[in-house]
């Protein structure tokens, strides 16, 4: 079965799971086929994509919460988009006028930018790639990524504690299922609440997504000591990097700090872990 197929498969499950058609918003491997422009809204086809994911290094998945679509939480709605169609253009501005979408799309394409551009010796300084509207854009539309929500039903602007803490324990079986369908080199986890994670002795802070992750998904994962702030865990066994980032949308921080924050540590790691700089 190809990766879609196995989405697909694992999807239906899920629909049957929640009770909920309408409003189940698909997500996983992003197209890179034909890029499609119709009544003034973006898309994307089906492409080579999994061939591309097959082939690249490092594989990054962005983990976020739920989809923000406030316009379609009536159940007898359509649900919202198919995140794998997503382009990050702002829809309403055609092949002559293409803007970024929001502030999430920015920072979500500076960090998949930065990630698979950042070695030991370095990072592309952001002065050189801010620019986002020609070079980061083209490469987010080459490139394969995975975007996949924990919660699938449709949200609105923010999302609460609670209702994100039960769908990570209700659906906890199909959400370890789907990251193991990818099986990234880097996970991106972006946002929630800052919980308590004990280490032996030694217990630090990290988010509600992150937490999922060394909960379920990966139990050996460790915190990177040497960088500046907590932003790296990593698994040695599973030979894994995991991002405890900021939600893409956060406001209060600059573009510049958020990619010069997540890179600049990302660097620190790969410094002290050359292995992982391959597969």
């Amino acid at each position: 079965m190809t990766i879609h197929e196995k989405e697909e498969q694992l999807f239906n499950e899920w629909k049957e799971a929640i009770a909920c058609n309408n409003n189940f918003v698909p997500d996983g491997l992003l197209n890179k086929g034909e890029i499609t422009y119709t009544d003034q809204c973006w898309g994307r086809e089906p492409g080579n994509e999994e061939e591309l994911w097959e082939n690249i290094y490092p594989r990054v998945l962005f983990l976020t919460k739920d989809q923000n679509d406030k316009d379609k939480k009536d159940e007898n709605a359509e649900a919202g988009w198919d995140i794998r169609k997503e382009t990050g253009r702002k829809n309403g501005t055609d092949v002559n006028n293409i803007k970024i979408a929001s502030r999430f799309y920015h920072n979500y394409m500076l960090w998949f930018y930065g990630l698979h551009h950042t070695t030991a010796e370095g990072y592309p300084p952001y002065n050189d790639i801010k620019d986002i509207d020609t070079s980061i854009r083209l490469f987010f539309d080459r490139e394969p990524v995975v975007r996949m929500n924990v919660k699938k039903e449709v949200g609105g602007s923010s999302l609460s504690y609670g209702l994100l803490k039960y769908n990570l324990d209700k659906y906890k079986d199909f959400i370890v299922r789907q990251m193991a369908l990818y099986d990234a080199d880097i996970i991106v986890c972006c946002g929630g609440a800052r919980l308590t994670c004990e280490h032996n002795e030694d217990n630090y802070n990290i988010g509600q997504l992150s937490k999922f992750v060394k909960d379920y998904y990966l139990p050996d994962f460790q915190k990177f000591r040497n960088g500046e702030d907590d932003w790296i865990y990593w698994s040695e066994k599973q030979h894994k990097v995991v991002i405890d980032s900021y939600h893409p949308s956060v406001r209060g921080l600059s573009y510049e700090n958020m990619y010069t924050g997540l890179v600049k540590n990302y660097q620190s790691f790969l410094k002290e872990h050359p292995s992982f700089s391959h597969r």
